[in-house]
């Protein structure tokens, strides 16, 4: 098993450690700059009008969105389960 590490990434001009392997700092770092570019461009359309806790969340939703939208079409690429029956994402999250 790889050791974990820790590294500063900087999001919205707020430091965050975060713990990861060493095959992940690229990610880590790429995704970071990505945030920020998305946080950037939101802070410059509704900046007069949202807090930076509300652009933070808007980002956090859109990421999330986007997660659960790449496990609903995973699960629809599966060969169905429970005797034909699909169950949702929020099937899941019920069990």
């Amino acid at each position: 098993m790889s050791e974990l590490k820790s590294i500063d990434i900087e999001i919205a001009g707020k430091k965050f450690p975060v713990l990861l392997t060493e095959g992940e700092e690229l990610v880590i770092h790429k995704l970071s700059l990505r945030i920020n570019q998305e946080y950037e461009e939101l802070t410059q359309k509704y900046g007069n009008q949202l807090l930076k806790t509300d652009i933070l969340s808007m980002l956090l939703f859109t990421y999330a969105k986007k997660w659960a939208d790449e496990l609903i079409k995973q699960k629809q690429n599966q060969i169905p389960e429970n005797n034909g029956k699909e169950s949702s994402l929020t099937d899941e999250e019920n069990s």
